[in-house]
């Protein structure tokens, strides 16, 4: 079934499985449509929905495919990662996935419309936020088999990068079961990406999405695919024995350290590429280092790092020394990632772990929530609209959960949402009586009113709900 047939069926303000009112459309593929929905089951949060259509003729292996993207995605926490939310059905062979809202636009479209936008700092930029993706990924036995710039989202705000989302984890496989082919033999990712061994079809391990990576980075750099687009068997040939062009041939400017990371990450060998996406994301961060001297204001930048570095870096540096907001601590090194990768490496580590301990609580894997607050992940953690662990473990009715996170840190009864709610209140809306009792017993504040000035007996009384006005009473 074609896209245009499937968006018939779901346009604006349709409910798909009583639970996603749909907004608008966002894009279209040959066989499903991405659509963005509120959630009315979670406050009307906005969220996406790839919808497609599943014959019967191909129901059994379509619906493994889709199924396992869920499953896999769900393994991940990272902010790198698109985060994906749940699976299921609606009408008679229509299906959704319901995803994270993510902003931005395909890589893939941005390199037809506006390869300007894609400088040299800003693919560097790209590249390192995905490698950052590939680490938690393999590191969760996970391997994507189709890296392109089909399966990138990027977010500018303001002309400048924000943030990069590798997405689509359909293809993706647990690495002791990964195979290049499926049992009737169809070749699994983009050719144009794929190592020698994967269109060979051998038993695969993470250095294939190491060489997709590779090739998406000489596109990037370039805008160009160093082979062309491997869709027929005499470039898939190319892809097999020739090796790409060095980059220095294709474009100026370009440092001698990038063409050696790109050579290196696409070696024909396997056993010639780096040794796991940690060294390819260290080679960058090295040949990207600041050295320092014991004068705090003298900062030697190496040669790499000022070939990738403008001009508009270093005199900005130097103005915020002038004005004295920098205030440099005498240290061994620090990172040009700092100013050239956008976000400070210590923040970036703050943000994975944010995402890792909402991850678990949506996934209500008490195990996981439980282990991340003992390695000293903030019990206060908020999602991006500001919705902490608490409110978020009791939305979803799981008083294990809920009851875990109180016995950690009982504080954690003032967190507030956007709204200034309580948990308590979410739970008197939510109408679950037995996490109203269970707050209450543990010294949820009664009188905490939100922005409305309403308390929790407020809500319980304008509700109706006679159960809860009695466990009111009785405190």
């Amino acid at each position: 079934m074609h896209s245009s047939e499937i968006h018939s069926e779901v346009e604006k303000d349709v409910l798909i499985d009583n639970r996603y009112q749909v907004i608008e459309l966002l894009s279209t593929s040959e066989s499903q449509v991405l659509l963005s929905a509120y959630d009315t089951a979670l406050d009307n949060e906005i969220i996406q929905l790839k919808v497609f259509h599943i014959s019967k003729e191909t129901k059994v292996s379509d619906l493994t495919r889709f199924r396992k993207e869920v499953i896999l995605t769900r393994r991940l926490a990272h902010p790198n990662i698109g985060r994906v939310y749940d699976f299921g059905k609606f009408k008679k062979e229509f299906y959704f996935i319901s995803q994270e809202n993510l902003k931005g636009e395909l890589l893939s479209s941005i390199l037809k419309s506006n390869p300007e936008k894609l400088t040299l700092a800003v693919a560097i930029n790209i590249i390192y936020q995905l490698s950052n993706a590939l680490i938690e990924a393999h590191s969760q036995g996970i391997i994507h088999r189709s890296i392109s710039a089909e399966n990138v989202i990027v977010n500018f705000e303001e002309d400048k990068l924000k943030n990069v989302y590798l997405i689509n984890f359909s293809s993706g496989k647990i690495l002791d079961e990964a195979l290049s082919m499926t049992r009737t033999g169809e070749l699994i990712g983009s050719p144009a990406y794929m190592a020698p061994e994967q269109l060979r079809g051998e038993k695969l391990d993470s250095l294939v999405d190491q060489y997709a990576l590779g090739i998406l980075a000489f596109e990037i750099i370039t805008g160009k695919k160093p082979l062309g687009n491997a869709s027929d068997i005499n470039s898939q040939l190319l892809q097999l024995n020739k090796e790409i062009p060095e980059l220095t041939s294709i474009k100026e400017g370009i440092p001698k350290w990038l063409n050696e990371l790109v050579k290196t990450a696409t070696a024909k060998n396997k056993n010639e590429r780096f040794s796991s996406m940690t060294a390819f994301r260290n080679f960058i961060l090295n040949k990207t280092r600041v050295n320092k001297s014991n004068n705090k204001n003298n900062l030697k930048v190496s040669k790499s790092a000022i070939n990738v570095a403008t001009k508009i870096f270093k005199y900005s540096i130097i103005l915020l020394i002038s004005l004295g907001i920098l205030k440099f601590s005498i240290a061994n090194y620090s990172y040009v990632s700092h100013y050239l990768l956008g976000t400070p490496l210590k923040e970036q580590e703050e943000d994975i772990n944010s995402q890792k301990i909402l991850s678990a609580v949506l996934n209500k894997d008490e195990s996981r929530v439980s282990e991340y607050l003992k390695s000293g992940i903030s019990i206060h953690t908020k999602d991006k609209r500001g919705v902490p662990l608490i409110i978020l473990a009791t939305s979803q009715g799981n008083a294990n959960l809920v009851y875990l996170l109180l016995e950690y840190d009982k504080s954690i009864l003032n967190d507030t949402d956007f709204d200034n709610r309580t948990a308590l209140t979410i739970a008197v809306l939510k109408g679950k009586l037995e996490l109203v009792e269970l707050l209450i017993n543990h010294g949820a504040n009664l009188e905490a009113k939100d922005n409305l000035g309403k308390t929790a007996l407020d809500y319980a009384i304008r509700g109706g709900n006679k159960d809860l006005i009695k466990l009111f009473e009785k405190h």
